[in-house]
């Protein structure tokens, strides 16, 4: 059982607690509410489309205005809802109802009236169970009436009276296809006139229990006023029909409700001067009486008096659906709602409405006579040219709820919903010749009820992943909803009652101005946002960040506001840590960008005094010594050290050269371009070619890449490696070079490279004297020798030379060896 409240006034004073005694239902005050319930009922109360609410186990519903003015209220639907709601409330899983029938008292009178229902669970806030149900209301009156009237029509067209040899076979037969109607034929008689002098003759009857009952006399006088039924004031209304009151003697006790009223149609034929007979039909007195009824009781009346004209001319005419074509015609064209019928195996479009080609978005000269799936390709592969063809080979009717597809129509691809229903139309023979569709375009329901299942779902994660807080204010009264967790965020017990100037006394003093200002913004904007202190009872402040929305009138009097609270302590207190962080940080850069720029000038002012204060003596003891040893011819002593001086002084000057080259390499500032790497081999061979004769050294390379780099600083890497290995050798030199190109991750050292990224890889191999393994990282360093310069003749800048140039081009150097087993050196460049 269902206890019922409608809010009459909208959401501005729906939670007013004197609007109602809420305190005598199972809710309670609204301030104690969910705040689920709450937000739920914001939403149903906000929506134009017709929506009803049902919350907790005793099913308290409430609805809004559009459901009020659809559907008003009626006791007997929420019990006719109940079991629905309840299942949805039970197990969370939504459902819908199609053409649900429902007497509402809209116009005076009970109105049959057929509505599709869709039921969505409602979480509760911590979202462990469904607290309540939403209802989606979508009437679908004249869908339904539509659909089930032309069916009758079909059935009616199906009948081939041409083999039924009389009047009364034929009333017979065709009443008891109309008897299946009963919605929109209480009752019916039909009653023949073969003659304008001999009284009508009752040929069939249908919807009376009482066979013997007044209102079926064997024969009725037309000269006379004492009929029962006025046939003669009938028959003189020039085809026109007769609306007529029942009398009590009258009165048909038919199954379903009791008719007062009955339609008494004329049968008329063209080549016939007079009428045939009257069809006497029952008024449903729960449907009106409008165009459409009317329409369609004169449809079923003319198949009646075709067959009786074609007896009373004695013609036979052969069977065939198609005489009765121009009634389906008309009535598919007069429908409310889309239509059309497909011919043959093909589905050629014969007959489509305006309805029908509104939706199509086409025009009758775009689509007629075409098949269908020539006129919308994009439907054959949507399932619906299989159901189609279903219904075409089985004959069996077709029922489709809610079908999604996709349809071009006004230049773009647009995702539809439609009901619709299959109709196979027969020729004599008894075989499908064509399909009968009614359809009717839901989209707007579908995505209505999915938004808000949508909305629901997806403002529910928000705020529970946000830890967010929610509130809704009443900007007339000044009441505020809140959640618990708003409640809380600002240090406050949420089972106690509490209103706006509680909330708004918790900002720290200093944040008030800038709560003023945030809010005099959002009365223009309408946006809140403002970032403030809360203080708690316990003395702590803690960072709020509140958002909200401004509601306006018509009148853009502002009239609600709802929004969000999120604490925002700890981020507070970490972007303040950030901020010491990075501030102690650039101090500590800045301090180390004054080390460097020392220690850049000191490298410079070294190269300089390399440069210039100690080549200047040199080049004087080399003179000096030169001098001397041309004119001191005797002395042995002399002429024993004077070399010596020059060998020292030669040293010293190659020493000073590469500690320039290398200092050179730290500052370089030359361009990339790219280098052909075997050109650059070619010009190294040039430059060693005595020793490679000398030493009988072999050099074997890959064929190599180009690549884009520092040309010189590419030469003098090769020179290294090459020179190195021709000098450290004790037997003829062997020399090995490859290339191949792979990905960081292949690198044989540790980077920090991104793994997909691009490198080459050469490597230099000889079978040199090699070195020990526990020095493949110091021999890169400047001036590091491994054996005596008497031994093997050098700088030690050579290897450091060959690092800093990989360097220069973003690479990476390693060496691998073993004494007496020659050394192997791996280069990774960037492909850039």
């Amino acid at each position: 059982m269902t206890r019922e409240f409608f809010l009459q006034d909208g959401w501005e004073t729906s939670f007013v607690p004197h609007a109602y005694d809420w305190a005598s239902t199972p809710l309670g005050e609204p301030a104690h509410w969910p705040q689920s319930l709450k937000t739920a009922l914001a939403r149903m109360l906000g929506s134009d489309q017709p929506m009803a609410l049902a919350w907790g186990t005793d099913l308290i519903l409430f609805y809004n205005d559009a459901c009020q003015s659809v559907i008003g209220t009626q006791p007997a639907l929420w019990e006719q809802l109940s079991p629905g709601m309840e299942r949805v409330r039970d197990t969370g899983i939504p459902a819908s109802i199609t053409a649900q029938p429902v007497l509402l008292n809209r116009q005076g009178f009970p109105e049959e009236c057929y509505f599709t229902l869709s039921f969505s669970p409602i979480p509760v806030d911590d979202g462990t169970r469904t607290g309540g149900v939403y209802c989606t209301f979508h009437e679908t009156t004249r869908q339904v009436l539509s659909q089930r009237r032309f069916g009758t029509l079909a059935a009616v067209a199906r009948v081939d009276a041409s083999m039924l040899p009389t009047a009364e076979a034929v009333g017979a037969r065709l009443m008891d296809v109309l008897s299946k109607n009963p919605q929109d034929f209480p009752f019916l008689i039909l009653y023949s006139q073969p003659d304008p002098v001999s009284p009508a003759r009752l040929l069939a009857h249908s919807g009376f229990a009482d066979k013997n009952h007044a209102a079926l006399p064997e024969t009725i006088p037309l000269r006379s006023d004492s009929g029962t039924w006025p046939l003669s004031e009938v028959f003189g209304m020039n085809g026109k029909s007769l609306l007529f009151d029942l009398p009590p003697e009258l009165t048909v006790l038919p199954p379903g409700p009791v008719p007062s009223r009955a339609l008494l149609l004329p049968l008329l034929v063209p080549d016939q001067p007079q009428a045939l007979g009257c069809l006497i039909a029952g008024i449903n007195p729960r449907l009106a009486l409008d165009e459409e009824y009317r329409l369609f009781l004169d449809m079923a009346a003319r198949p009646i008096a075709a067959a009786l004209g074609r007896l009373k001319t004695l013609e036979e005419k052969p069977k065939n659906i198609v005489e009765n074509d121009q009634l389906i015609r008309t009535l598919i064209m007069q429908a409310p709602v889309a239509m059309g019928i497909y011919r043959g195996a093909d589905f050629i479009i014969e007959v489509a409405n305006n309805k029908l080609l509104e939706f199509w978005g086409q025009s009758a000269y775009q689509v007629m006579n075409k098949p269908l799936f020539e006129v919308l390709p994009e439907l054959k592969e949507q399932g619906v040219e299989a159901i189609l063809k279903k219904v075409f080979t089985t004959g069996q009717r077709f029922f489709g709820s809610e079908y999604n597809l996709h349809l071009s129509r006004r230049k773009k691809t647009e995702e539809v919903f439609v009901s619709f229903a299959l109709e196979p139309l027969y020729d004599d023979a008894g075989n499908v010749t064509a399909i009968m569709a009614v359809s009717n375009e839901v989209t707007d329901l579908v995505k209505a009820k999915k938004e808000v299942e949508e909305s629901e779902a997806r403002q529910k994660l928000a705020i529970e992943a946000a830890e967010m807080g929610t509130y809704d204010l009443n900007m007339i009264t000044d009441e505020l909803i809140y959640s618990d967790r708003f409640a809380r965020i600002f240090g406050m017990d949420p089972t106690q009652p509490l209103n706006r100037n509680d909330f708004r006394n918790r900002v720290h003093p200093d944040d008030q101005a800038a709560r003023t200002k945030a809010h005099e913004e959002a009365l223009k904007t309408g946006m809140l946002l403002y970032e403030a202190r809360i203080l708690w009872p316990d003395h702590t402040s803690h960072w709020v960040r509140l958002n909200g929305k401004i509601v306006f009138d018509a009148n853009q009097v502002p009239i609600r506001m709802h929004g969000t609270a999120m604490d925002i302590n700890e981020q507070k207190m970490q972007s303040d840590r950030l901020e010491k962080m990075v501030e102690e940080r650039t101090r500590e850069l800045k301090e180390i960008n004054i080390l460097l720029k020392k220690s850049n000038h000191e490298l410079e002012q070294f190269a300089y005094i390399a440069s210039h204060d100690l080549q200047e003596p040199l080049r004087k003891i080399q003179t000096f010594a030169d001098i001397i040893q041309q004119n001191v011819t005797h002395s042995g002593t002399a002429m024993k050290y004077l070399p010596k001086i020059n060998d020292s002084a030669r040293r010293m000057e190659e020493l000073i050269r590469s500690v320039l080259n290398y200092s050179r390499l730290s500052m370089n500032g030359q361009s990339f371009e790219y280098t052909d790497l075997n050109q650059v081999l070619e010009n190294i061979r040039d430059n060693f070619e005595l020793q490679i004769l000398e030493k009988r050294a072999v050099i074997q390379s890959d064929p190599l890449p180009v690549v884009k780099g520092i040309p010189l600083q590419l030469n003098q890497l090769f020179s290294n490696l090459i020179g190195n290995a021709l000098k450290f050798s004790q037997k003829e030199p062997f020399i090995r070079i490859t290339a191949r190109f792979l990905s960081a991750a292949q690198i044989r050292i540790p980077t920090d490279a991104q793994p997909d990224d691009k490198y080459l890889e050469l490597v230099f191999r000889d079978n040199g004297i090699g070195f020990d393994a526990q020095y493949a990282d110091q021999i890169f360093t400047i001036f590091q020798r491994l054996h005596d310069k008497q031994t093997y003749a050098g700088t030690g800048i050579g290897l450091a030379l060959c690092k800093k140039i990989v360097e220069n081009h973003h690479g990476y150097i390693l060496a691998q060896s073993e004494e007496g087993s020659g050394a192997t050196f791996y280069i990774y460049l960037p492909l850039l």
